[in-house]
């Protein structure tokens, strides 16, 4: 009977938490709350105002990355480098990234596959 009423009281301790707590957000963003409720539905967000680091000039850096040459499809590097943009949702998100990346910070991106040996 002791151990009905205890569990009774935390249930009803941690229901009340979550109504005081849970229900208190969302009121700026309309219903559903959820993220994101202080941009209006047509005003852009401005992408220089989500990261407050500086943009610093790299003087045309050139990042190397060594991966092994790959005889396999599901091996390679297209996570870190793509050459173009060929269709694939990935590669061509590499690749978008990778281009903004240089452009925003003047460096390069080079991925070098002459190096270690065939992966099978």
């Amino acid at each position: 009977m002791k151990t009905k009423v205890m569990a009774l009281l935390l249930a009803l301790l941690m229901l009340s938490s979550c109504v005081l707590f849970g229900c208190a957000t969302g009121t700026e963003g309309g219903a559903g709350g959820g993220a994101g409720g202080n941009a209006t539905a047509g005003e852009a967000e401005d992408p220089k105002e989500k990261y407050d680091a500086e943009i610093k000039n790299l003087n045309g850096h050139e990042f190397r990355f060594y991966a092994p040459e790959a005889t396999s499809e599901h091996y390679r590097g297209h996570e870190i480098y793509a050459e173009a943009p060929n269709g694939d949702k990935v590669n061509d998100a590499v690749f978008q990234r990778n281009a903004q990346l240089q452009q925003i910070y003047n460096c390069t991106i080079v991925m070098d596959g002459s190096v270690g040996s065939k992966v099978d």
